[in-house]
């Protein structure tokens, strides 16, 4: 019995301490599915806002191809920004569009379904759950500067969290599953 019970405890030890370093997170203001998304076609999108047909790789050129767009004032200040949805190969991708001095500059790009987080900076945070095998990984962009930031990234496995993802790990994954290349210094 008394070897039983100190099994149970190393055994559950390491998971409660992992579950106590588990990152909060701010509550969702928005949920990917409130989000209005309806069709659109290539032509009515504004000048330099374009879908994607291949995981970030090549713009689409063809007028008539029609995809999903919500529009979402993402910081308060009265004007849409554009979220595109681009059906891509394994996963859909979401760009986000602003227009900044007269043309629509792209904040962030994410593959998998997007929520507005309450907002920091004066822009909603976004988090995006990346599912790979048996591993999830939720990552959170905040608005700094010109554009979002990944500003956290956390793995769990088989439900249970492991820590915190580098954003290199995270760049590897996408190299080698989705035959995305990202530039290292």
């Amino acid at each position: 019995m008394r070897t039983l019970v100190i099994s149970l405890i190393l055994f559950l030890l390491p998971v409660a301490l992992r579950a106590a370093d588990e990152p909060k997170y701010p509550l969702v203001a928005r949920h990917f599915d409130s989000l209005k998304f309806k069709r659109v076609a290539q032509r009515d999108l504004p000048g330099r806002v374009f879908f994607w047909t291949s995981q970030g790789a090549e713009s689409n050129e063809d007028p008539a191809f029609e995809g999903n767009v919500a529009y979402v004032d993402l910081n308060g200040d009265g004007t849409d920004e554009i979220i595109v949805e681009s059906e891509c190969k394994h996963e859909n991708q979401y760009e986000f569009w602003q227009k900044s001095k007269g043309r629509w500059v792209s904040l962030l790009t994410v593959w998998g379904r997007p929520d507005l987080l309450r907002k920091s900076n004066g822009y909603y945070q976004i988090m995006v759950s990346c599912e790979y095998r048996d591993t999830v990984s939720l990552e959170l962009y905040t608005f700094q500067g010109l554009r979002y930031h990944a500003t956290r990234i956390d793995k769990y496995k088989e439900g249970v969290y492991v820590g915190p993802s580098s954003t290199r790990e995270r760049e590897k994954v996408l190299e080698s599953n989705f035959n995305v290349q990202f530039k290292t210094k």
